[in-house]
């Protein structure tokens, strides 16, 4: 098995939480289920997250939670490993190198003036 770097992911499995996104802890987890994370940080690094949660009229808890969140699928979505076979990472290789194909609609947006050019 040739193993290929690829940032594309199943959303679904993310979600299922997939063992080989969350470890084995979490995957027999039931869907309701929940763990409590608690965080130490200076008063002075709090001052601008209280700033933005009062801006959107959230909890700091809630604010914390969708920020960690978001940044949790951003570093798994990242770090995607998808194993493919040799005969199919030569032909993904192979694409990638392959010079682009002229197309109709590229034609068109490359010959298309931007908008900036009429100024």
């Amino acid at each position: 098995m040739v193993m290929a770097f690829v940032t594309m992911v199943s959303l679904h499995e993310i979600a299922l939480g997939h063992r080989s996104y969350f470890g084995r802890r979490h995957a027999n987890k039931s869907v309701n289920a929940s763990d409590s994370l608690d965080i130490r940080i200076k008063a002075a690094a709090c001052n601008p997250i209280d700033r933005a949660v009062a801006l959107l009229g959230k909890t700091r808890t809630g604010f914390m939670f969708e920020a960690c969140e978001r940044r949790a699928e951003e570093v798994l979505l990242d770090r995607t490993v998808f194993a493919l076979g040799p005969e199919v990472y030569t032909g993904y290789l192979a694409r990638l190198d392959a010079p682009a194909q002229a197309n109709e609609r590229l034609k068109r947006t490359i010959s298309t003036k931007a908008p900036r050019d009429d100024a």
